[in-house]
């Protein structure tokens, strides 16, 4: 966040539940539970910048739509990959920012 690279330790003794969200040309989010349980929690076909400015525009939306599905399901934690995201630390500052923004720190 804010230019600073902050690597989070995961203790894999409490990784799960958690949000795994694919961002490319689409995005997919999946919702894990561990010992092989998993299941879709929401997507679109439309993905990266596209999607997100869309969104805001015709809905004014602000938040992470990953952080209302993390809500939806009592998760925490919140896992992005994807093409999209791969080398744009820009991106990835602005997700983690407002992730953390709209859960008040706790995911």
């Amino acid at each position: 966040m804010e230019g600073q690279k902050e690597f989070v330790l995961i203790d894999h003794n409490d990784l799960f539940p958690y949000l795994l969200v694919n961002i490319g040309s689409g995005v997919s989010m999946i919702k894990v539970d561990g010992d092989g349980k998993f299941e879709r929690a929401s997507g679109t076909n439309v993905g990266g910048g596209t999607y997100w400015g869309l969104g805001r525009l015709l809905t004014k939306c602000k938040r992470s739509i990953s952080y209302l599905n993390a809500l939806r399901f009592g998760l925490k934690r919140i896992f992005f990959g994807g093409f999209f995201i791969r080398g744009h630390a820009y991106t990835m500052d602005a997700i983690s920012f407002a992730v953390h923004f709209w859960s008040k720190g706790e995911a």
